[in-house]
């Protein structure tokens, strides 16, 4: 009888599943943006005609650039991130990767400017990754990010009074960031 416990005990440990690799970005697969709208009058002091400024801001939870990172190290020193999006387009980044402690440096996820393009657009984005040493291919795989609206919010009109760094000419950065610091009440 103690031959059968000990072979059933020995399955059992053979039959024991190994440690699933997970990849992905640190702070989670889902994001969430929610869009600001406002309108600021900026004045510039007495004589001059206040301005209209419309001002658009866009809040990504948890953020909007990440880490990627894997769960078990990976002997690798860049990974390649390939993001196609639910409209058929695709953006490529190319992103250091430390294998000791399974982190890349910060992915611009999405951030556009007209230096930058973002990884990832609104809706589901297939990622797949593939982890390069040199020129060789490590490791390759597949994840999905969802981007989704958390709605959009209506922030009151609030008169703005500028000083000359922010009048001459017209910064409209400089004055939505100073009306989304002074505006309460966005519905």
């Amino acid at each position: 009888m103690t031959k059968y416990v000990l072979i059933a005990s020995v399955l059992a440990l053979g039959a024991a599943p190994a440690l699933a690799q997970t990849v992905g970005f640190k702070n989670g697969n889902a994001i969430s943006v929610t869009t600001y709208h406002g309108d600021a009058e900026l004045s510039c002091g007495a004589g001059k005609i206040p301005q209209l400024v419309i001002c658009d801001q866009y809040v990504a939870v948890p953020g909007v650039d990440d880490v990627l990172v894997s769960s078990l190290p990976v002997d690798a020193d860049h990974v390649v991130l390939v993001a196609k999006h639910t409209d058929g387009s695709q953006v490529t980044k190319n992103v250091a990767f430390d294998g000791k402690n399974g982190v890349s440096k910060r992915v611009n996820l999405l951030i556009h400017t007209l230096l930058q393009r973002p990884l990832l657009k609104m809706g589901a984005n297939e990622v797949n990754y593939k982890f390069k040493k040199g020129s060789g291919v490590v490791m390759t795989g597949t994840f999905t990010v969802n981007v989704q609206s958390a709605g959009n919010l209506e922030c009151p009109y609030l008169p703005i009074y500028g000083w000359a760094g922010q009048c001459t000419p017209v910064n409209e950065q400089m004055t939505c960031d100073q009306y989304y610091n002074q505006v309460t009440g966005c519905k």
